[in-house]
C-alpha cells in the first residue's frame, strides 16, 4: 500500500501537467484510502473480537490444565511421602540376615544338646546327630549365602 500511495504522489506531482489526474492536495487519493479504511476496519474488529475469544478460551484451557498438574503434583507427592514412610519400615538384607544366622544358631545349640544326649545313650545316635548338626551349618552357609 504504501508503494502504492508513494508511486500515486510521485506521478502526480513529477508528471507532465498534462498526465497528471490528481492534482495536489490529491483529493482522489484520499477518497481511495477512506474507502479502503471504511470496508477495512469492520474486519479489523471481527478478526480482534475472535482473537479475544480465542485468547479466553485459552486462558480457560491453561487454567485447567494447570490446575489438573497441580493435582497431579500434589497426588505424586502424597504417593512419595507414603513411599518414603513404607521403605522406612521394610525389612533389610543385613537384619534379615542375622535374624536366619541367629535362628539357625539356636537349631545347632539344640541339635549339639540332643547330641550330647543321644551320644551317652548310643553310638548311633551320635552319629545321626552329628550328620544333623553338620547339615544344619551347610544349610547355614547356603542360606547366608544366598542373600
Amino acid at each position: 500500500m504504501t508503494a502504492f500511495v508513494f508511486m500515486w504522489v510521485a506521478w502526480n506531482s513529477l508528471a507532465p501537467s498534462d498526465m497528471r489526474f490528481d492534482h495536489y492536495p490529491f483529493i482522489f487519493l484520499t477518497l481511495l484510502l477512506s474507502l479502503q479504511a471504511s470496508y477495512a476496519a469492520p474486519l479489523i474488529l471481527l478478526a480482534q473480537n475472535r482473537q479475544a475469544d480465542r485468547d479466553r478460551i485459552q486462558g480457560n484451557e491453561d487454567r485447567e490444565r494447570d490446575e489438573r498438574n497441580m493435582a497431579d503434583t500434589e497426588y505424586l507427592t502424597r504417593e512419595l511421602a507414603s513411599l518414603r514412610t513404607a521403605i522406612g519400615e521394610l525389612t533389610t538384607k543385613e537384619y534379615l540376615n542375622s535374624e536366619i544366622a541367629s535362628a539357625i544358631e539356636e537349631i545347632i545349640k539344640k541339635v549339639n544338646n540332643i547330641r550330647t544326649y543321644e551320644a551317652h545313650k548310643t553310638s548311633v545316635g551320635f552319629e545321626a546327630t552329628l550328620r544333623i548338626g553338620l547339615g544344619l551349618l551347610a544349610l547355614k552357609k547356603n542360606l547366608i549365602g544366598s542373600f
